[in-house]
């Protein structure tokens, strides 16, 4: 077993060899404007500001073209540096300017869908409120993103990634990270936000045989906008995920966004707040009672118009490209890794935080140190994953000792907890035997030697799978045992829509606010509950029309409806309504008695 030494994070040697022999390849979408680029070239280009209390904008520190790596370390040694950061771009283009560069033949040019259209409507009323909601959040400037994008021809960077490498309980832990001058997803691609600079990373876990071999590629994990913990990683046998030359991972960057995902394609936005989970799993289950042939797509949470496009169809670079990567190593004690707390771009003070630009590699924007950079294995869910084939035989005879002090504990608390519950059931019987009546109950008891009678046989149980096991090693679990949520492409939502819908979508939430407006205006006349019913029911079955499930849709309303008129009828009329039900079950019974006996025959 290894040493509890080795468990911590350690230095690792020729991490540049290491490296190359792993380092991935990103394929980017079609129309994307920002590669990754070394963090010199964007800082000797930025203007340094602080950020000062009570004051609307920043107060200018350093002019562009006036800092470089060195002195920026300089200039956040005063008051932690959380309260810098970098400006790449000194203002948006004018409209002329934006105009000019829209039509630069030499930009690429980016071929959407119709993200209206493949939402349903509650999806959309959320969009309409974000949209809202950037009038008053921090919002990046339009043009914007235009600017960047020429001061990023203008230093023509070569692509570049930042590797560290460190020993984190009992794995070899390779990051990769990669530093974009702008996220236009919003702009560019009509995503959910804009900030200038973009910090992306993969991580590969290695394992490192005890013989001394080559360390060996065991999980990897992307950065992605949703995924957390076990849900970030892939093992290395894992078809999601995709290897050239058997070490080096593809990593599918999204357009704008430069979240990573596994396998190519369109990736549908969702939101799933804890209240709506429940009410969009309440309504599954609700149309698959009432229309049972219906198919659809199981989703996590409402999808949103927002798609992130990781599509593969673009530029590439790594290995096996015509770009190769220009790899600079870093670590806890590269100056500007370390020292720098304050933000690598321009800082809207949205508080929502997606229109923000970001912090370091190492940090967060209040400066804590990142779970990924300090605990890497943790981050990833790991820390319970044993490393290698003989840390799993370790592992499980440490658990075969734990469940022997286990059972002897539990054997010992359940003698005791039968001794009490005997004495208690003993002292019960001679206060019956005196004549006034038990005002005790032993049933307490009884359930803690129950629970613990239960407890001693499920450790009964455990005892002999782990003496198995380690006679015979368990087999690998399938490869996405781990992972609660699988995130795939939306290629059935994205399908090409017809104009009439992708009019309609666009329009539609409109339609509604208009409606609701009209019916407010005259709700003298109209009830507004009553109006409100109409206009939603109105909505979903134009909705419906333009999808093609006019239909279902009607089926689904008269159910909704006879459903209402029973509860009406069994609140205003109980004996009716007990005697429909009688009927209907007399009926329900009389077909399956019949049924089984035509059957028999």
């Amino acid at each position: 077993m290894e040493s509890v030494a080795s468990l911590t994070q350690s230095a690792v040697s020729d991490v540049p060899t290491l490296a190359q022999r792993f380092e991935p390849v990103l394929r980017y979408t079609q129309g994307e404007l920002f590669l990754p680029m070394p963090v010199e070239r964007y800082v000797e280009a930025a203007a340094l500001y602080r950020r000062m209390p009570r004051q609307k904008e920043p107060e200018l520190i350093a002019p562009a073209t006036k800092i470089n790596l060195s002195t920026l370390v300089s200039y956040s040694r005063y008051g932690g540096g959380t309260d810098l950061e970098l400006h790449f771009v000194d203002k948006p283009l004018s409209r002329r300017a934006y105009r000019r560069w829209r039509h630069r033949p030499d930009r690429a040019r980016f071929q959407g869908g119709s993200p209206f259209a493949m939402v349903g409507l509650i999806g959309r009323l959320i969009d309409s409120m974000m949209r809202f909601s950037l009038i008053v959040r921090g919002k990046v400037p339009g043009g914007f993103a235009a600017a960047a994008h020429i001061r990023y021809r203008e230093a023509n960077p070569a692509p570049t990634y930042y590797v560290r490498a460190v020993r984190d309980a009992g794995y070899l832990v390779l990051q990769y990270w990669f530093f974009y001058a702008m996220n236009d997803w919003r702009s560019t691609f009509s995503g959910v936000n804009d900030h200038e600079a973009d910090w992306e990373q993969i991580t590969l876990f290695l394992t490192e045989p005890h013989a001394g071999g080559d360390p060996e590629l065991a999980w990897v994990a992307f950065s992605s906008h949703d995924e957390v913990g076990d849900d970030l990683r892939r093992r290395v046998d894992d078809p999601d995920l995709q290897l050239v030359d058997g070490t080096h991972p593809v990593v599918h960057a999204g357009a704008g966004s430069h979240s990573g995902a596994y396998l190519p394609g369109d990736y549908i936005v969702t939101v799933a707040p804890p209240a709506l989970e429940r009410l969009t799993e309440w309504w599954r289950r609700f149309s698959r009672m009432i229309m049972p042939g219906r198919k659809s797509r199981e989703r996590s949470g409402i999808g949103l118009p927002f798609v992130d496009y990781r599509r593969g169809d673009g530029p590439s670079v790594g290995p096996g490209t015509e770009r190769p990567w220009t790899p600079i190593v870093i670590d806890d004690e590269t100056p500007w890794v370390r020292n720098y707390r304050g933000l690598w771009g321009y800082d809207t003070r949205d508080p929502f935080g997606g229109e923000r630009a970001p912090a370091g590699p190492r940090y967060e924007r209040n400066g804590s140190v990142r779970q990924s950079w300090d605990r890497p294995v943790a981050w990833a869910g790991l820390d319970k994953v044993p490393p290698t084939p003989p840390d799993e035989a370790a592992a499980l005879q440490r658990r075969a000792g734990d469940i022997a002090v286990e059972l002897r504990a539990a054997r010992v608390r359940l003698n005791d907890d039968i001794s009490r519950l005997r004495s208690l059931h003993e002292g019960r019987r001679a206060l019956a035997a005196e004549g006034p009546p038990a005002t005790t109950s032993d049933d307490t008891v009884q359930a803690t030697v129950d629970a613990t009678r239960d407890e001693i046989a499920n450790l009964v149980a455990e005892q002999q799978a782990v003496s198995n096991a380690l006679v015979t090693p368990l087999p690998p679990a399938p490869v996405h045992a781990h992972l609660r949520h699988r995130s795939l492409p939306d290629q059935d939502e994205l399908r090409p829509a017809h104009w009439t819908l992708r009019l309609w979508a666009a329009m539609s939430v409109s339609v509604m606010l208009l409606a609701v407006a009209w019916l407010i205006a005259y709700q003298t006349t109209f009830p507004l509950v009553t109006g409100l019913i109409v206009i939603v029911t109105a909505v979903a079955a134009i909705e419906a029309t333009f999808r093609g499930r006019l239909l279902p849709f009607l089926a689904s309303l008269l159910m909704i409806l006879l459903i209402l008129a029973g509860v009406y009828l069994a609140v205003t009329n109980l004996r009716l309504a007990i005697a429909v039900a009688l009927i209907l079950a007399a009926f329900a019974l009389l077909l399956s008695n019949l049924t089984g006996y035509l059957r028999r025959r």
